[in-house]
């Protein structure tokens, strides 16, 4: 049995999407706040139907400062909370089209 591997297991580091040399899988954002999602826990198919599932992000608000905040994020509330204004092809082909090609019509 072959096991399924995760695509967005690997970890982008902060630092290099702070400074530009690296892309986070996807950014999601609401009003002030941004949400660059750069690696996930699960597979997402393993994803649907887990409350619990994570993200590791770096979240930016004004709050945050220069630098951001890095942690684990519900990837339920970020996705609920969230618009994704940006992502990975690999990423839009498990979870969607970027705003606004996400939007119902």
């Amino acid at each position: 049995m072959t096991r399924k591997s995760n695509p967005f297991g690997k970890s982008i580091s902060a630092e290099a999407v702070r400074n530009g040399t690296a892309e986070p899988y996807a950014t999601y954002r609401a009003g002030a706040l941004t949400w660059k999602v750069l690696k996930t826990w699960q597979r997402p198919d393993k994803e649907k139907g887990n409350q619990h599932a994570r993200w590791f992000v770096l979240g930016e608000s004004p709050a945050a400062g220069s630098y951001g905040d890095l942690g684990d994020m519900y990837a339920a509330q970020v996705r609920e909370h969230g618009i994704l204004v940006q992502a990975t092809d690999e990423w839009r082909e498990h979870y969607g089209e970027p705003w606004p090609f996400n939007q119902p019509s």
